[in-house]
């Protein structure tokens, strides 16, 4: 965010994928495609999930919780120092091993100075880094995921304050769940941004549901999606990118490629539309809040009536 010109925010989107296991190996690569995205005038650069490594989702093989390292730790620090060098901020995702030994899917937000910069709960809580809520398992996208081995569900909907403006970000199947998209609206987020390692079946309505929440949250959406094949335990999985910028409008700015990487978008956000849109079309004012209280007390109730899950979220 540059001072003369306040309420613009101008964005990197990195759609990369086939992340090699070695680690090193892993972070010049995505190194060499940060300096590439980060041209001059750039104030954020966005990675997808779980970027710095291969995605592990689909093995089913508890080795891979090894990989998970602290926030701070190695790759914060890694990515830190690259983003003091360029003067830019980075968003990625990684795995995260919390202080108490929980695992967590993350999203990182590390400023133009280099420091990571800490988000707020809707409770108000200070926590180092979004931790994916909703956690999958199963095979709706045609693929057999079972996140569940490797993550815990993170505490909630989160914003950040950075860049020149709030902003919040969700982790893939996150996107799917309208609440969330709502919360860091209510937060007051202005950009909601999305990292994603998505394939298989939901490559054909991707791009059209960030529209449809995005228009809902009356938010710039900004997401960026794993792309291309890669190859783990001799299993080749192929993430289908798109990665896309929406206006808050619901408008497609920019999209890229499907199956291809790396590719890269920019794109400049006028912020100042975010508050004009929640002005003249004010989605807020016209919700019922009783409804949304309705529905948490009938998940309460087929909870307790063993009509939902054990350890389903509410």
């Amino acid at each position: 965010m540059r001072d003369e010109d306040i309420m613009k925010l101008t964005v990197a989107v990195v759609q990369t994928g086939s992340i090699s296991a070695d680690r090193s190996q892993a972070l010049d690569g995505l190194a060499a495609l940060v300096r590439e995205a980060a041209v001059p005038g750039t104030d954020v650069v966005l990675l997808p999930e779980l970027i710095t490594t291969p995605y592990f989702g689909l093995t089913g093989m508890a080795k891979y919780q090894e990989w998970a390292e602290p926030v701070p730790g190695p790759t914060t620090q890694f990515f830190s120092g690259l983003a003091a060098e360029l003067g830019v901020g980075i968003i990625f995702g990684m795995y995260e091993r919390a202080a108490d030994g929980t695992l967590y899917n993350s999203a990182v937000v590390v400023g133009p100075d280099g420091s990571l910069i800490s988000g707020t709960t809707m409770e108000g809580t200070e926590v180092p880094a979004y931790r994916k809520t909703s956690i999958p398992m199963g095979s709706g996208s045609g693929m057999p995921v079972n996140e569940k081995q490797f993550f815990s569900p993170g505490p909630g909907p989160v914003v950040f304050d950075g860049f020149g403006t709030t902003f919040s970000t969700l982790i893939c199947y996150d996107r799917s769940f309208p609440e969330y998209w709502e919360a860091a609206r209510t937060m007051g987020a202005e950009v909601i941004f999305v990292l994603v390692s998505s394939m298989g079946a939901r490559e054909g309505h991707f791009i059209h549901e960030l529209q449809i929440r995005g228009k809902d949250a009356q938010a710039w959406t900004v997401a960026a999606n794993r792309a291309g094949v890669e190859v783990l335990e001799g299993r080749s999985t192929s993430s289908f990118g798109l990665s896309c910028i929406v206006s808050p409008h619901g408008e497609l700015v920019d999209s890229a490629p499907a199956h291809t990487a790396p590719h890269i978008l920019h794109a400049e956000l006028d912020i100042d539309r975010v508050g004009q849109l929640r002005r003249t079309f004010p989605f807020a004012r016209d919700k019922v809040p009783a409804v949304f209280e309705q529905i948490a007390r009938l998940k309460r109730e087929q909870k307790a009536a063993g009509a939902v899950p054990a350890g389903a979220p509410l």
